[in-house]
């Protein structure tokens, strides 16, 4: 037999779904309201060259809306406009744990690194970075720059050849290997590179004379 549920019955209880789903979305756009206040005060301080102030601001945004990456993110880079590598590097950290594979995240650690001058720390990060994604063709020419200046011929031809791997029409990456190469009294080879490096851009034929 089928019971019939009394219309005064259904009439409370979508009253009080109703009242439920006003009361949270009350809730989330006053939260909301005070994401984007917050936001615009940081604004504010920000062009008033307040640092302080912009900081509190957009940690206040934050609070609202913790989950926001973008706000963290804007964070970090207020962090390193203001030379605040400390806080940066542990923002950085923290937020890594969660999401080790955010190129952006990654790219933060890496250059708070270089400003402290630790670039063997700044390429570990980008060296792991790459086993998520190792056909980031700008995360390996950042890596194979650290490697340079490091004078590191070794590691920085690895990861030419890598970049050569997913690119081998790539002009920049046949000059960067031909002066490794010479730098490791290879000759032959670095004749080779500078010709394949030649055939890809017969315009540079002055440069390339040069090298």
């Amino acid at each position: 037999m089928c019971t019939t549920i009394p219309l005064p019955y259904l009439t409370k209880i979508s009253l009080i779904v109703l009242l439920f789903l006003f009361v949270n979305l009350t809730h989330l756009y006053a939260e909301e309201d005070k994401k984007t206040q917050a936001y615009y005060y940081y604004l504010l301080a920000v062009n008033e060259k307040d640092p302080v102030q912009a900081e509190n601001h957009l940690k206040k945004a934050i609070k609202c809306d913790p989950k926001s990456l973008y706000l963290k993110k804007t964070l970090i880079s207020l962090y390193l406009e203001n030379g605040e590598l400390k806080k940066a590097e542990t923002l950085c950290k923290k937020l890594l744990e969660n999401y080790p594979k955010d190129r952006e995240f990654n790219l933060f650690l890496a250059k708070v690194y270089i400003l402290q001058n630790r670039p063997l720390r700044a390429a570990s990060v980008l060296e792991k970075y790459l086993e998520f994604s190792p056909e980031d063709e700008i995360i390996l020419s950042l890596l194979i720059n650290i490697y340079l200046d490091q004078k590191d011929w070794n590691s920085a031809l690895i990861n030419l050849e890598k970049l050569l791997k997913i690119n081998e029409n790539n002009y920049a990456a046949w000059i960067y290997k031909a002066r490794i190469l010479k730098e490791q009294k290879k000759t032959e080879e670095a004749k080779e590179a500078y010709l394949k490096a030649l055939n890809l851009s017969p315009e540079n034929k002055v440069i390339l004379i040069g090298s």
